[in-house]
């Protein structure tokens, strides 16, 4: 043994001791050991705050970032043992020339200054996360980037990001992106904005992002290199990279586990004899990686980001070795989030005696058949205990975290222990406290009660009458933290309203508000499978206001589970609270609610909130918040129109591909069996002078180039003529374009589609009103949305000041009486004139504006508040009472769900859950498609992806789109069996015997079928379902048609990653 290996074993030995007590080294500074011989020098929790606050957005050379470590915090002997340094950096690149209408793709090059000596790269090195074109997902990700060892041996190390623009231009286009963890303070991350001439830490990017940048530093004992062997004897993979190993009709198939390897590090394979076929490969998409020939039987794959299918040698029989050499992740791969994970029976059971609520001037005891809260009132107010039955567990693992409320007050943070007790005042099944808060004239009184089976809380905050002056606050009710179920917080799942539902244990950081694709309902489920059981939050709010839905489990978590996408409206920062929530080593979960300003005398009451306790998992929980939300908000009745419509065909938006009218005629060629709901677009009388009143021969220099390039098909020739036109003249919805034979040639066309069996409809967008209509010009001044932190896409030297002007029209203000009663009679005389069997609210269910306008009062806004959706929801129930008088059973959708609420008064929306994909959703369940099945879900795949028609099929979804979404055998297939995918009688996430595989289960009469997706990342088979044998039933895939056998009670299958296959059982038919 040589002195140099004895000397690293010796410093091995000293640094276990050392480790130990690391967390301790400094405040701030923590040292974390990913595998042997790995240490990790971080003061950020990992926690990325989304692509505002969460991001610097450098493109120029005068942006800088830096970050400072101070190497003494790094013990000497981890020093002294280090073969490799690295910076680990969370980031993400992308060319954003896209967006000015003529793309170059990634084009430039950025530096990272270390100890003042630059290191160059290329925006398009293959070893980042880059988006070189529009369609590519803009995605985050952990970057390496190798530092000479003499970089760690001092006190200090200095690192700065900065771009560098290619020779001839004047302008970056490139963007990269450092990541921010906006929940630890600024010690060590500054921010220039004169090329580094002077620096701040009072923000991190040009929105006042603060906290720290996540770059971390990275040393290593050892080389991190890994190998894998096969020959046909064995295989040998200390590493852990084959996933999947299979000879498949003489092709060897090797599927990698994903995490197992570090894709920004060459992969080399070795094949013996030397002259054997070249390898293949392969990826997601169903594309093939280039493989470089280093030698005969040696190849190359070059760093490359892209996900993989599979490494594919053919003529398997003669293939004597196979050797694959790779660079070792810095972290050990996990195995991906379980979404359904085996729940055993109740730990506990409920108590059978009467319900308690004993209350005395210094404690109070409240207990129900589930729960039991213990509070105090002396010497301050808290929460002791909660405790729950179904799991016999208290589940308040460190009771002094949780508030009960917080508020933020300038910048103080009170609790419930902060206020004095003034009052404690008995209630029938509970209680009231009043507590005097520190900000003088400051009152908080929180009230609790027993309500059936679940707690209930109010929180109502006062300035009292004989204040001073106005109190301004922010308020998180409830508080709830330090949550623990389980023996182990890491055996702790929750259920968080985000994309379709997350479904996870893993650490995370979630914040979410209404709108779009979020917050569909407003209920946060935990719950432990070890112990059977769970409790659940949800907001007893019939109203819907503007809040946020909070949770953070651990105090760190991985950048790709944290989600921020709070916001929206072009709401001002500072009326978001970032967090109430400070993270500990359990569940910290709330509600957030917008800042308020109260004058002396007036107070705001939070939403009621109810708590609640649960044996099994989620499903139970989920059917009780769908009933309590439909008994609040009454549906549309289901069955509707829309079921068994499975493609919606939206015409008109491009004059090539999806033109309405030609050749002097309605163009028919989506008149047939393959589109069951054709959307008709740009159908109202086309204007010749363009938005904002330009002349549409003056249109690209007014707007420009690039914005006139991007917005194309809003400017089309009009149909057999070369005179351009503004198709999306929007507004007023009539005149039904004389030239084309005016309305009784339009209602000709729609007859044609209703006789084809089809329900045709409308496309509008009632929050657009364009200046060349008679509404936009005469009311788009009085009742469009004004807004000064507005500067979308579509601004231009026409937009009139102050005012939101997206799609180059004024944005018209919901959340006000006149303007959305017109809407309302508007879209009854469109149904009424022309026939038409339904109508789509285009944008309805986003996030809105936030509007400040002066000229006309709003309904439902305090002033710099979100009231959107409120204000949608209302417009949409006026809509359809209005549509409903005209003939009932007119079709109303929209573009978003928006949340349970509005989705009450609609028959559909269209769903972006796709998109929703994630470590903490590893596969797109959309629960809102099951619990709320009278508004069908139309998914739109935009951009395509590959795994989409397996994903919808799973989900069983209809679908939006001018392509063919469904292939014509999934089509035809669920068209046979719309009865058994249009029963309410479905369940989400039923149990399967493989982990990783999901099954969703529809039942109609006596035949039920599973829908069941490959979610391990690799090919699977073996036993996946559960089905006994019955006499006169058969189990069949109803794609091929074939009869399965039941072996042992179970169907056994072969599975891709993500493949989706439909088993049913179902009576035989008669012979």
């Amino acid at each position: 043994m040589t002195s140099s290996s004895v000397r690293v074993k010796a410093c091995r030995s000293l640094l276990l001791l050392l480790l130990s007590a690391l967390p301790l080294i400094s405040a701030g500074w923590v040292i974390d050991t990913p595998r042997e011989g790995v240490w990790i020098l971080r003061n950020d929790n990992g926690n990325w705050a989304g692509w505002s606050q969460g991001v610097a957005h450098q493109n120029s050379t005068a942006y800088q970032t830096r970050k400072v470590f101070d190497l003494n915090q790094l013990p000497a002997a981890v020093k002294a043992a280090a073969h490799t340094a690295r910076l680990q950096v969370y980031f993400a690149i992308q060319d954003y020339s896209w967006a000015g209408g003529a793309a170059n793709r990634l084009d430039e090059s950025f530096e990272v200054v270390v100890n003042g000596q630059p290191q160059a790269y290329q925006t398009a090195d293959p070893r980042f996360a880059g988006r070189a074109v529009q369609a590519d997902k803009l995605q985050m990700a952990w970057v390496d980037f190798d530092l000479p060892l003499t970089a760690i041996q001092g006190d200090r190390l200095e690192v700065i990001f900065r771009k560098v623009l290619p020779p001839g231009k004047d302008k970056g286009d490139d963007y990269i992106y450092p990541g921010i963890d906006n929940t630890v303070p600024t010690t060590s991350s500054f921010l220039s904005g004169d090329g580094g001439q002077t620096w701040t830490s009072e923000e991190l990017n040009f929105v006042q992002a603060k906290g720290e940048y996540m770059i971390r530093l990275l040393v290593s004992s050892q080389s991190l290199q890994g190998q894998l062997q096969w020959t046909p004897a064995g295989l040998t993979d200390s590493g852990g990279l084959a996933a999947y190993l299979g000879l498949e009709d003489d092709v060897l198939r090797l599927e990698p586990l994903t995490g197992a390897w570090d894709q920004s590090r060459p992969v080399r394979i070795r094949l013996q004899p030397a002259d054997h076929a070249a390898p293949e490969w392969q990826l997601q998409a169903k594309q093939k990686a280039s493989l470089q020939m280093v030698t005969p039987g040696v190849y190359e794959l070059p760093p490359d980001r892209r996900d993989v299918d599979a490494l594919l040698i053919q003529n398997a029989a003669s293939l004597q070795s196979l050797t694959i050499e790779y660079g070792l992740p810095v972290t050990q791969p996990t195995p991906p989030q379980d979404m359904c994970p085996a729940i055993a029976a109740p730990a506990g059971q409920r108590w059978t005696t009467p319900p308690r609520a004993e209350v005395n001037q210094r404690q109070a005891l409240l207990q129900n058949n589930c729960l039991r809260a213990r509070f105090r009132f002396a010497p301050v107010f808290e929460l002791e205990s909660l405790h729950a039955a179904d799991i016999d567990a208290d589940i308040l693992a460190e009771p002094a975290l949780t508030h009960l409320f917080r508020l933020q007050v300038g910048e103080a943070v009170y609790g419930c222990r902060d206020g004095k007790v003034r009052e404690v005042t008995p209630l029938a099944n509970g209680f009231a406290v009043t507590l005097t808060m520190p900000t003088p004239g400051l009152e908080v009184v929180f009230s609790a009660r027993l309500a059936d089976d679940e707690l209930e809380f109010n929180c109502l905050v006062r300035n009292a009458a004989d204040a001073a002056e106005s109190v301004r606050f922010h308020l998180a009710f409830p508080h709830l933290a330090g949550l623990r179920l389980s023996e182990q917080s890491a055996d702790d799942y929750y259920l968080f309203p985000w994309g379709g539902g997350i479904i996870a244990s893993m650490n995370s950081h979630l914040r979410t508000s209404y709108g779009e694709n979020s917050a569909w309902w407003q209920m946060i489920d935990l719950f432990s499978p070890s112990r059977g059981g769970g409790v659940y939050i949800r907001a007893d709010d019939p109203t819907a206001l503007y809040k946020t839905i909070e949770l953070r489990k651990g105090v760190t978590a991985h950048g790709d589970c944290s989600v921020d996408n709070a916001g929206g409206g072009h709401l001002a920062p500072e009326m978001l609270w970032r967090t109430a929530l400070n993270g500990s080593d359990g569940i910290d979960l709330c509600f957030g609610y917008l800042r308020r300003d109260r004058a002396p005398g007036a107070s705001f009451e939070a939403p009621t909130v109810r708590l609640g306790a649960h044996a099994g998992d989620w499903h139970a929980v989920m059917e009780c918040y769908a009933r309590w939300s439909n008994q609040t908000w009454p549906r549309q009745p289901f069955p509707s129109r829309l079921t068994g419509r499975w493609t919606v065909f939206p015409i008109g938006w491009n004059a090539t591909h999806s033109a309405m009218f030609k050749n002097g005629v309605y163009v028919d060629s989506y008149v047939n069996p393959r589109w069951d709901v054709p959307e008709l677009m740009s159908w109202w009388t086309w204007s010749f002078v363009g938005p904002w009143g330009i002349p549409m021969d003056q249109l690209k220099d007014v707007i420009g180039d690039a914005r006139h390039n991007r917005y194309k098909s809003y400017f089309q020739n009009y149909p057999g003529t070369d005179r351009p036109a503004y198709n999306l003249n929007r507004g007023d919805y009539d005149g039904y374009n004389p030239d084309w034979g005016g309305l009784p040639a339009l209602r000709a066309h729609i007859q044609k589609m209703k006789d084809a069996g089809q329900v045709p409809m409308f496309y509008t967008d009632p929050i657009l009103a364009c200046s060349t209509t008679k509404i936009g010009s005469e009311y788009g001044p009085k009742y469009g949305v004004m807004n000064p932190r507005w500067d979308g896409g579509h601004k231009c030297d026409r937009t009139p000041p102050g005012y939101v002007g997206s799609y180059f029209s004024y944005n018209m203000c919901l959340d006000t009486e006149w303007y959305s009663e017109w809407v309302a009679k508007t879209m009854a005389r469109v149904c009424r004139e022309t026939g038409i069997d339904g109508i789509r609210l285009d944008e309805y269910g986003h996030r809105g504006y936030v509007c400040e306008s002066p000229h006309h009062q709003h309904l439902f806004a305090e002033p710099g508040h979100n009231a959107w959706l409120q204000a949608l929801s209302r417009n949409c129930r006026q809509v359809r009472k209005a549509i409903d008088e005209v003939r009932p059973g007119l079709v109303l959708t929209t573009e978003f769900p928006g949340h349970d609420c509005m989705s009450a008064a609609l028959d559909g929306a269209i769903v972006y859950d796709l998109r929703r994909i994630n470590a903490l959703r590893p596969a797109p369940i959309n629960l809102f498609r099951f619990y709320f099945p009278s508004c069908r879900t139309f998914e739109i795949d935009r951009p395509p992806t590959p795994d989409a028609p397996a994903f919808m099929l799973w989900n069983a979804t209809a679908t939006f789109s001018p392509l063919t979404a469904y292939p014509d055998k999934v089509l035809a297939m669920l068209r046979r069996h719309a009865a058994l995918f249009d029963s309410p009688d479905m369940t989400p996430l039923v149990p399967t015997l493989r982990r990783y595989v999901y099954a969703n289960r529809f039942r109609h009469g006596e035949e039920t079928a599973w829908t069941i997706l490959n979610g391990a990342g690799h090919t699977v088979q073996g036993p996946m379902l559960a089905i006994e044998p019955r006499p006169g039933f058969e189990v069949v895939d109803l794609l091929s048609g074939k009869e399965l056998t039941v072996v042992d009670g179970a169907v056994h299958l072969f599975l891709r990653r993500m493949e989706c296959r439909v088993i049913a059982c179902r009576p035989k038919p008669a012979q």
